[in-house]
């Protein structure tokens, strides 16, 4: 595996920062309240809103399509405040629950696994980019040996 950078650990830390704030967060904000999305590119807008959130339907009630949205929404209400990738912050957090469709023990590990291997992000990412991901996904489960 190649040695990261002080800037790779640098933002992958602030990546797990947002992903563990999540995990405290209560249910508040919907998709009616969500802050305009200019820097996101419409093409992965409208993958996440059409490919990804629907698999949250089937979740249990905590974490449903409107626990995912909110975390997204606020994932952007921090990058606000700090220098990231806004894109791959949304990226991260629309993907953080998805292995829950395994299981919760290790969703955050089947999680990162399902979006280091969706095929549609290399369109959109680097390789680096996407471990990123992969990794601040991996790392937002607050009860996780290693969070």
């Amino acid at each position: 595996m190649p040695q990261k950078s002080k800037e790779n650990v640098k933002r992958q830390n602030i990546f797990k920062y947002f992903c563990k704030y999540f995990v405290k967060i209560k249910k508040e904000k919907t998709m009616e309240t969500r802050v305009q999305l200019p820097d996101i590119r419409k093409a992965l807008l409208e993958y996440i809103d059409t490919t990804i959130l629907p698999r949250y339907d089937f979740f249990d009630s905590a974490h449903r399509r409107e626990h995912a949205e909110m975390v997204m929404s606020r994932a952007l209400d921090l990058a606000a405040f700090y220098p990231v990738d806004k894109e791959m912050l949304y990226v991260a957090a629309a993907y953080h629950d998805l292995g829950l469709a395994e299981g919760r023990e290790h969703h955050h590990l089947v999680s990162a696994q399902i979006l280091r291997e969706d095929t549609f992000l290399p369109g959109f990412f680097s390789a680096s980019q996407i471990e990123t991901m992969a990794q601040a996904v991996e790392d937002h489960r607050a009860s996780a040996k290693n969070a």
